[in-house]
């Protein structure tokens, strides 16, 4: 595995913030908050169609922490509006936002369910649209 700790939360609004500081600071320790079986969704858009994935995080987290220092060097980074919290049960949260993608400069809708679990709140899903 990594040197990066689990990341806990005492609530889901605690854990947006969390996860936004995070990305924004390029730091590799936002792995931390994802459960280690979240899975991510992304539907990416291209000009011929769209294409729908879906990846275990266990297989994403090495590729987060290596694509860090890449993303900081270009200046890729997102902003987030409209963000909501909708309960979905006593321990799942589904947070939704809309993501404004600075360096290919487009918006899309953002998502992550965050569920509560020994320790506290962390992410349990993703779901990104994105364009290449």
């Amino acid at each position: 595995m990594d040197e990066f700790e689990d990341i806990y939360s005492d609530s889901p609004e605690a854990l947006w913030e969390r996860y936004v500081a995070l990305e924004h600071a390029f730091d590799p320790k936002m792995v931390g908050l994802y459960w280690p079986d979240a899975v991510l969704y992304n539907e990416r858009h291209y000009p011929m169609g769209v294409r729908n994935m879906q990846v275990p995080f266990s297989q994403m987290r090495p590729l987060l922490i290596e694509s860090m220092p890449v993303a900081k060097s270009r200046g890729d980074i997102s902003d987030y509006t409209d963000v909501s919290f909708e309960r979905e049960g006593a321990e799942r949260v589904r947070i939704r936002s809309t993501r404004f993608n600075r360096l290919k400069q487009y918006e899309a809708p953002f998502e992550v369910v965050v569920t509560k679990g020994e320790g506290g709140w962390r992410v349990a899903e993703e779901h990104l649209v994105s364009q290449p």
